[in-house]
């Protein structure tokens, strides 16, 4: 049963799952557990709060990480054209009125793409690990307000 059905989340793949890889690890098989095991707490988080979402990844971290398999077969995870992702996901966004999980502010979509960087700041959710999945609390009272019908557009 869905409890937020006006609610959709757009995931920075790439970006959510390399934010939990600590800037002291050097050893490349932690790097890649920790990066998997962040996705995997964001999922979780999402499915948890019965938030709908989709994940978009480039293309290269996709294939470079077969672990991801089953979220694509659900239908969960995009790859997409290489260095294409914040466009795409960007994109689906803005169609459909969903919100972003990332720590990058697209400056460079602002600047280059003719995003509002008001619309970017209201959208993004920004987070942190802290060891478990932890967004923004701002942007989770942005998001409370949207499933409301109160957001702006």
């Amino acid at each position: 049963r869905r409890t937020t059905p006006n609610i959709n989340v757009v995931v920075d793949g790439m970006n959510v799952a390399l934010a939990n890889v600590p800037d002291y690890e050097k050893d490349p098989a932690t790097r890649r557990q920790c990066a998997l095991e962040g996705l995997r707490l964001c999922v979780e988080f999402l499915i948890e709060a019965d938030v709908a979402f989709k994940i978009f990844a480039p293309r290269g971290w996709v294939d470079d990480h077969p672990e991801t398999e089953p979220l694509q077969r659900s239908k969960l995870l995009f790859a997409t054209p290489g260095g294409a992702d914040d466009r795409f996901l960007l994109r689906h966004a803005e169609a459909h009125g969903s919100f972003v999980v990332s720590n990058d502010r697209f400056m460079d979509h602002a600047r280059d793409r003719g995003y509002a960087q008001r619309w970017l700041d209201y959208r993004r959710v920004p987070f942190m690990f802290d060891p478990s999945f932890a967004p923004d609390p701002d942007a989770v009272a942005r998001i409370r307000i949207a499933a409301d019908g109160r957001a702006p557009a």
